[in-house]
């Protein structure tokens, strides 16, 4: 089982199949939905990650898969937001706040480094995806209102205008829709104070309480936003997409946003619909937030988000650690033993030019931040000092500790693809067949190597290079030599 496969469960491998199978055409559509108002902490990262696994895993069956990123860049600015956004800066807050209800589109950027605030997060958004393997193609929502996509649905809605309470009312008895079309007012450009008073013959008539701006204009010329329900109604329709993840709550089944954005598709729009696929939600620790994506690449946040995807979880330290413990980046070696074991001869050989391959590069950048955050300590080998080598007896690295580092090494040499049991199983039958006693020698062996008793030495020896090994049966030999003469 590959890694995609790990996180296609029995029931979501039956939704996919069976929707597949009532497709008119080869071509497959996954969504998901953003807004580039900032770039938030993790626990959103579940939708998009479970989206991303089942484009791969369609695409490993051969389908032609796309894989679409809606950005809602006609989100109006809030004071949560933004504080987000600048990184909660008390003077671009201050200078920003008069945007409050403004169209993150038609804010200009925090930073002055592109056309706008949308555009600025929408590209840290997109890079975070990218380093997390995740590539969709971005449809931004502004642009689709803009370029006219939307036209048809306004003609189709202002028509019905006075009808859609009492078809909700009909389907959803407890719900009430605050607004169905938000108006952006064309002098001070908001679009959270705007309201329709009326729409008749070809016009919608509306009003601005910030700046009381009475506004006219035909169902074309109107500018603003449909009612989040009714603008993904109107995406089903022109997209076409399969599949789309959903939290449980917007599945409700008396008044939830997916059902009655399902209205609004069958009653005004065609009745396009995608396959719903349901995740649970993620409650992030207080002191968590920002510090799993630094620090766990993209199989140990599959590990820690999509297994049990449909469960609610809470991100804790705890929980982290054992996604790590249960994530296998090369046979039998764990992130967190990687973390613990190999990581510092990595480090090594890229400081000294000897590595430069990407991925393991990759790998030491988040290796080092989950040491600082989850470790916290140094539980790394080090080549022993003379030092350390006095207070073990000569007879004891004659005997024992040279002649088991020799066989370590020839082990690795000759079984260069064998796994760590089958090692642990010959290297008991090592130590059993020469009469070692692990409880009187590897002591010894984690005090000279500075390594604390957490780390198994199996592991250690299995896991570290054969340069390591070389570099400390050398010096055991030197120093028994020096203490020969």
């Amino acid at each position: 089982m590959n890694r995609v496969d790990k996180f296609i469960d029995a029931e979501l491998k039956e939704i996919l199949e069976e929707r597949e199978k009532k497709l008119p055409s080869k071509i497959i559509t996954v969504s998901a939905g953003t807004t580039s108002s900032g770039v938030g902490d993790e626990r959103n990262l579940r939708e998009f990650l479970l989206a991303d696994t089942i484009v791969k895993y369609l695409r490993e069956k051969g389908g032609n898969v796309f894989f679409y990123l809606f950005d809602d860049s006609l989100d109006p600015l809030t004071h949560p937001k933004l504080k987000i956004g600048v990184n909660k800066d008390k003077e671009l807050i201050k200078k920003f706040e008069k945007y409050y209800g403004t169209p993150i589109k038609l804010i200009p950027d925090p930073y002055k480094c592109h056309s706008n605030y949308s555009a600025h997060f929408q590209e840290q958004i997109i890079e975070r995806f990218h380093n997390l393997g995740i590539f969709p193609t971005v449809i931004d929502v502004w642009s689709l209102y803009q370029n006219g996509q939307y036209d048809f649905a306004k003609e189709i809605i202002f028509k019905n205008y006075s009808n859609i309470p009492k078809i909700l009312k009909e389907h959803f008895p407890k719900y009430t829709m605050r607004q169905i079309f938000w108006v952006l007012c064309p002098k001070c450009k908001k679009i959270d104070n705007t309201k329709i008073l009326k729409v008749e013959k070809g016009q919608v008539l509306g009003q601005c309480d910030k700046c009381h701006k009475k506004i006219k204009a035909s169902f074309k010329t109107i500018k603003g936003k449909f009612s989040w329900k009714i603008d993904s109604a109107i995406r089903w329709n022109l997209f076409k997409p399969d599949f789309e993840p959903y939290l449980d709550a917007y599945l409700d089944p008396v008044m939830g946003s997916y059902l009655i954005t399902k209205v609004f598709s069958e009653e005004f729009f065609g009745g396009f619909s995608p396959e719903p696929i349901r995740i649970g939600k993620v409650h992030l620790d207080k002191e968590m937030s920002f510090s799993i994506l630094p620090t766990c690449p993209r199989p140990v946040m599959d590990n820690l988000l999509l297994a049990n995807r449909i469960r609610d979880i809470v991100i804790s330290e705890k929980r982290v650690i054992n996604a790590a413990k249960n994530t296998f980046i090369d046979g039998d070696l764990s992130y967190f033993d990687y973390v613990r074991i190999r990581l510092p001869y990595d480090i090594n050989d890229f400081t000294t030019a000897r590595l430069n391959d990407k991925n393991t590069i990759s790998l030491i950048n988040f290796g080092s931040e989950f040491s600082k955050k989850f470790l916290n300590k140094n539980l790394q080998p080090q080549i022993p000092s003379i030092e350390k080598l006095k207070e073990i007896e000569q007879k004891l690295k004659k005997l024992h500790i040279i002649p088991l580092i020799n066989w370590i090494i020839e082990y690795k040499v000759d079984h260069s693809n064998s796994g760590h049991e089958k090692f642990l199983k010959a290297l008991n039958m090592y130590l059993n067949n020469h009469k070692i006693s692990r409880a009187e020698l590897f002591p010894f062996i984690h005090r000279i190597l500075s390594v604390e008793k957490s780390i198994p030495l199996s592991k250690l020896f299995f896991f570290s290079p054969i340069g390591f090994l070389h570099d400390f049966l050398t010096i055991l030999l030197l120093d028994v030599e020096r203490q020969r003469e």
